[in-house]
């Protein structure tokens, strides 16, 4: 485990009684709480990132793009990993914070209405802990994204929300595909932030990481984008979209 991924704890067996999962950021992560994002989905305005004047990933991360909106996102290489399925226990690997992470989302599976504009996504899974069997149970599970647009909600909690695992280790949400937005000279591609916070017998374990989609034109080029989180889509546009995705944590 890395320094994102526990940020608490050292490595240890988890335990899943008590647990609760969430979505979030790790003291040294930039903040930009008070950046404005125009129409067109670039980012301005006054939030400035600080902590060091540069965000990881798990590490030292080296190379990428500048996203404004008050602050700099240096990234880079990530650690290999990722969901299950490969018939191989791989732990998740983990990703960078963001600077748009808003504490106490409310617990609703539910983030789109009549009125919700763009393109709907219902995305599904289960969280496990490190032996891929278990599954962590209590944790509590946060999600943000942009809007169809690329903005991020700064005020209220628009494409902000959290899940309790369920017994089985399985959450959901029905929401939309986020928009992308400038980062420097190129787009990020569409992508959801997750934070995992649970307790064991060592305390407060925290996992942060992004989703992305296949298809998407914005992924190579995007310092973040790991191949073992850009989850197929299935669907059309007009229907909307359906995925999954298991995170070993």
């Amino acid at each position: 485990m890395n320094y994102t991924r526990r940020k608490f704890v050292c490595d240890s067996a988890v335990v899943v009684t008590g647990a609760y999962l969430s979505v979030g950021c790790t003291d040294n992560d930039a903040e930009g709480s008070n950046t404005t994002q125009t129409g067109d989905g670039t980012e301005t305005g006054g939030g400035t990132e600080t902590g060091g004047g540069t965000e990881t990933g798990g590490g030292t991360e080296t190379g990428g793009g500048t996203e404004t909106g008050g602050g700099t996102e240096t990234g880079g290489g990530t650690e290999t990993g990722g969901g299950t399925g490969t018939g191989e226990c791989i732990e998740t690997n983990d990703d960078i914070l963001g600077p748009y992470f808003t504490e106490d989302a409310p617990l609703t599976s539910d983030l789109v209405d009549e009125t919700t504009l763009g393109e709907r996504l219902f995305l599904r899974g289960k969280v496990f802990a490190s032996d891929c069997e278990t599954p962590l149970r209590g944790a509590r599970l946060d999600i943000w994204h942009a809007d169809h647009e690329g903005a991020y909600d700064d005020v209220g909690f628009n494409f902000r929300a959290a899940a309790i695992v369920q017994d089985d280790g399985s959450y959901q949400f029905d929401t939309i595909l986020p928009g992308r937005y400038l980062n420097g000279s190129t787009y990020r591609p569409s992508h959801i932030h997750v934070r995992v916070r649970w307790d064991d017998e060592n305390g407060l374990n925290d996992f942060i990481s992004q989703l992305y989609f296949e298809g998407d034109p914005f992924l190579e080029s995007d310092p973040w984008a790991e191949e073992s989180r850009t989850l197929a889509l299935e669907g059309s546009e007009g229907d909307g979209w359906t995925t999954s995705f298991d995170f070993v944590v």
